[in-house]
């Protein structure tokens, strides 16, 4: 068994040779080299010229995990002190504290981000800033809030290094970068034309893609012109080219065969439609992207393609049923039969309520197709949004739950803002005896 208090003993005497070889016998023993935080922590001191045990200090310290917490100072003041004047001590550094983020966000859901994200804006080492933006990738949720940092990084440094550019796309994508744009702070971020022509060019990384897609979506979905007939207007030349796009994309190969941007171009199409369809579904944005996706599930080579399509075309309503119809009966793919079949069946659905004889709300939700799908019995004071859950619950064999739109029988989509399922009862129709919650 190691001897820590030895190896202690070495790492804190006057020679050199000892002091490398107890620093580098302790980065080999991970966790269990603990004991010895202290005094690894000492010896980062700048002051001494022996960096070769400083940068195994950091690498044990760096591979112990959370017990490096009560060291984080020493960490940011090794990865910050431009008196240390070596790279690889500002790399190593920077490795260390990134470990000890990861450890501790994987044992407690958080740590501090600050100084990453601010090495990530500031450092004047590319290599540092680059593992910080890794690092952001694998904090998951915690790192939403500053997906932002990582899309101005690619987008709007002018120029920007190539490798940091990567670095801050592949991390959008692991943290799963959909959820992450709707958490973050969007300021006055605009679309504009690096975005289209990062998402438009064969030389962008498949990462880059996908993100560039994914933004020009975000933009637009913030666009208070996303609704008008922007072909006819100059004044909406980026909307306008953000969403020839995002149709090329989706529906040919000319800006070559990189399935994941196309396949992030079909869900944005879809996006931008459950944004638009409810209250104006004559708009450029629904019309053409009802077409583009229905010649897509129509004749698309790629299944993955119609695949999306079909789920995309879940957000148009009744104007996507026929094309969903036919494609569950005549796809040549299992795949996209079950998705066609499923976005009839469970994305949108209508809700009708009537007063039962007990005071409750009996609601029947049928799909776009016809169908009943469930008779849910609510209490009076329930919401809509307690219906969606219930609803949710009932159809989980369905398939895809979580992505239900309630809309009532007029075609209007039901609010999520509080609103009583009592607002459902105006329409009178026939309700057959069924059990609680009972599902088709």
């Amino acid at each position: 068994m190691t001897d820590i208090p030895e190896l202690v003993k070495h790492l804190e005497g006057g020679n050199l040779s000892e002091r490398f070889g107890a620093a580098r016998e302790l980065a080999r023993l991970g966790s269990a080299a603990s004991p010895a935080a202290a005094a690894l922590a000492k010896a980062l001191d700048a002051n001494r010229c022996d960096f070769p045990v400083r940068i195994e200090a950091l690498r044990a310290l760096g591979g112990m995990g959370v017990s490096a917490a009560p060291h984080e100072a020493s960490l940011l003041s090794a990865m910050n002190n431009r008196t240390a004047g070596r790279t690889d001590v500002y790399k190593a550094a920077a490795e260390a504290y990134c470990s000890l983020c990861e450890a501790l966000y994987a044992q407690t859901g958080t740590c501090n981000l600050a100084p990453l994200t601010n090495a990530l804006r500031n450092h004047w080492l590319l290599d540092v800033r680059v593992h910080c933006a890794q690092t952001l990738g694998r904090l998951g949720t915690l790192a939403h809030p500053h997906a932002i940092l990582l899309i101005r990084i690619i987008f709007l440094l002018r120029p920007a290094d190539e490798k940091l550019r990567q670095a801050a796309a592949d991390a959008l994508i692991r943290m799963d970068h959909s959820v992450a744009f709707e958490r973050c702070d969007w300021g006055k971020f605009q679309l504009d034309a690096l975005m289209i022509h990062a998402a438009q060019s064969p030389q962008s990384s498949t990462a880059i893609r996908v993100v560039a897609v994914s933004v020009l979506v975000q933009c637009m979905l913030r666009d208070p012109y996303l609704t008008t007939d922007f072909r006819m207007m100059d004044n909406f030349k980026s909307l306008r080219q953000g969403f020839t796009t995002l149709v090329t994309l989706a529906s040919t190969t000319l800006y070559g065969n990189n399935t994941e941007a196309r396949e992030a171009a079909v869900q944005g199409l879809g996006r931008l439609a459950d944004a638009v369809v409810s209250d104006h579904p004559r708009c450029d944005v629904a019309v053409r992207g009802l077409q583009t996706l229905t010649d897509v599930l129509k004749s698309n080579p790629l299944v993955d393609l119609r695949r999306e399509a079909a789920r995309a075309l879940s957000h148009f309503g009744e104007a996507a049923v026929s094309a969903l119809e036919d494609a569950c009966m005549n796809d040549g793919d299992e795949i996209v039969r079950e998705a066609a079949s499923l976005a009839l069946s469970c994305r949108v659905v209508t809700c009708q309520g009537v007063e039962g004889d007990d005071g409750g709300i009996k609601v029947v939700c049928t799909s776009l197709g016809g169908d009943e799908l469930a008779v849910i019995e609510c209490m009076p004071q329930e919401t809509i949004t307690g219906l969606r859950a219930l609803l949710t619950q009932c159809l989980s064999h369905h398939g895809s739950p979580s992505r239900l739109k309630l809309i009532d029988t007029s075609g209007s989509v039901l609010s999520y803002d509080g609103s009583s399922v009592r607002t459902l009862t105006h329409m009178e129709f026939p309700v057959q005896n069924k059990m609680q919650s009972s599902c088709a």
